[in-house]
């Protein structure tokens, strides 16, 4: 089957969550640097990543970023997105992205000829690359494949994996931590810190810090 006869920049960022609260003061610092162009070396493929504790909305981030205006007007030729997990499959991951830029002929057999093809296919295209759920840097540089005009956008639990594919590191815990301190009770939350797992098994953040919002005036809990 060949190319179809009108392409359309992809857009693979899945839909946002019926509860989510657009929190322009969390996220403001990433999208500069995703919208960046100046004062990087020339050739260079930029590399972010979100990291934090899962269940705590990096993933939800990403998405809320890869659909801003202003992200999509600054990536013309689309975004692509790839999640991971513990055992992902790569290859199938890439080809999915070969033909999402309308390249239905070229079948890759090895990990690495889909690399090199999705290389030349994004070598002066401008498009965001999203790797979602990252669990071993070896599974990301596979997806490092856009020119300089693009950007790449990696989600882990672990700042090692970010720091091992050569990305600038962003805590989503240290960017919400103010957020949250600031929308609850001091006496309730004396140590923000230590809650970093509960949030997460809890929702997020945002989850937290609206249930602790509601309960301000009561002045106790319950067991």
């Amino acid at each position: 089957m060949g190319r179809p006869p009108t392409y359309h920049a992809p857009s693979q960022a899945p839909p946002l969550p019926r509860y989510f609260v657009h929190r322009p003061e969390v996220s403001w610092d990433l999208k500069a640097r995703l919208l960046e162009e100046e004062g990087r070396p020339s050739g260079v493929l930029v590399v972010s990543a979100i990291y934090g504790l899962g269940g705590i909305g990096k993933s939800t981030l990403a998405a809320a970023l890869a659909r801003a205006p202003e992200v999509l007007g600054r990536f013309l030729d689309g975004v692509l997105w790839a999640t991971l997990g513990q055992q992902p499959d790569v290859l199938s991951l890439l080809t999915g992205w070969i033909q999402a830029l309308g390249d239905y002929d070229f079948r890759p057999t090895t990990i690495e000829a889909a690399t090199a093809h999705l290389r030349t296919l994004l070598f002066d295209k401008a498009a965001l690359l999203v790797v979602d759920d990252a669990w071993d840097p070896d599974h990301v540089l596979p997806f490092l494949v856009g020119g300089e005009r693009c950007r790449v956008l990696v989600t882990t639990r672990e700042a090692a994996i970010a720091t091992a594919v050569g990305a600038d590191l962003y805590s989503l815990w240290t960017e919400t931590l103010p957020l949250l301190a600031r929308r609850t009770r001091n006496d309730l939350l004396a140590d923000l810190r230590a809650l970093e797992p509960v949030v997460a098994r809890l929702g997020g953040p945002e989850a937290v810090a609206e249930t602790f919002r509601a309960i301000q005036d009561v002045g106790r809990w319950w067991p």
